[in-house]
């Protein structure tokens, strides 16, 4: 019901079906711009509405606003990890579209629903027509996972701590590791591909499983502030970000915590396997995995 209300919203039903329509996508104005992949939940949001509607089309065009401007990279920074920011209508009216340049709250709403709501099927769908993620990015992704995962089963674990008890309930390392031990005993020979912006947490859980573990050579904070905040290399931490998301949804299965990042991972695999650790206190209140969006695996 919420993105039928956004509809309504975005396209105001007056005159919709005789005229074009043309959505223009800025960074949103409200938390400094917000993370990559809440971003990119907003992306699909829209991209959900081109794709049922012919006389859409859409640009995204994040320009200086936001955590990941770097001018040397580009003057939109979305560009910088995404081969495509323009997306035409597929109706073939002559007639000049109508521009509506979304608001902050359309803006959230869109993204917000895209990640609790949207099913993963739908999701990978948009993905795979409409956003094509750069080619060297991909290719650093592929070569990391042929030196030390190919051929693995793998369960992939994404730890969002920092701010994200602010909107989620707090989940301890305990019961990341417990959750962890659990499933090493269905699979003791799988490897680990850990994914968290906290390095405190990085080195416990290397401690913790010893040569099981594997990640990438990312930027991580030592105190437990959102690291997309940090501003020393825009660019950089974008594209960390992106490639620790691709290789979480190369991974079988999936322990996570409540983040963009991660539910975008799951986009990626609509077939991995999923522990949503943060599930029993805000998703279930959300209804979320019952519209098919998680795929939760439950595990005893």
């Amino acid at each position: 019901m919420r993105i039928l209300f956004l509809f309504f919203i975005l396209l105001s039903a007056a005159g919709f079906s005789k005229t074009a329509k043309h959505l223009y996508l800025t960074s949103p104005g409200y938390i400094g711009g917000a993370g990559l992949f809440h971003n990119l939940n907003i992306a699909l949001g829209c991209l959900d509405l081109l794709d049922s509607h012919k006389e859409l089309s859409l640009t995204i065009d994040f320009g200086s606003e936001g955590l990941y401007f770097d001018p040397n990279y580009g003057q939109n920074w979305w560009s910088y990890y995404f081969e495509n920011s323009f997306f035409p209508s597929k109706h073939l009216s002559k007639l000049k579209p109508q521009i509506k340049l979304l608001s902050d709250l359309e803006k959230a709403e869109l993204g917000n629903s895209a990640h609790f709501y949207m099913d993963r099927v739908r999701a990978n769908h948009l993905l795979g027509s409409y956003i094509k993620v750069k080619k060297e990015i991909l290719e650093e992704v592929e070569l990391f996972f042929s030196d030390h995962l190919r051929g693995s089963y793998i369960i992939g674990v994404h730890y969002r701590g920092s701010d994200k008890w602010l909107e989620s309930n707090y989940v301890s390392q305990l019961e990341l590791v417990d959750q962890i031990r659990k499933r090493l005993l269905v699979y003791p020979e799988a490897k680990i591909f850990f994914a968290t912006d906290e390095a405190f947490v990085l080195r416990s859980i290397q401690e913790e499983f010893k040569e099981k573990v594997y990640f990438t050579d990312s930027f991580r904070r030592e105190d437990s502030l959102p690291l997309h905040y940090n501003n020393k290399d825009p660019y950089l931490h974008g594209k960390e970000a992106l490639i620790d998301c691709l290789l979480l949804s190369k991974c079988n299965e999936i322990i996570r915590t409540n983040s963009n990042l991660s539910a975008v991972s799951c986009f990626f695999n609509p077939n991995m396997k999923v522990i949503n650790l943060n599930t029993m206190n805000d998703l279930l209140i959300r209804g979320a995995e019952t519209k098919g969006s998680l795929n939760i695996l439950n595990v005893k």
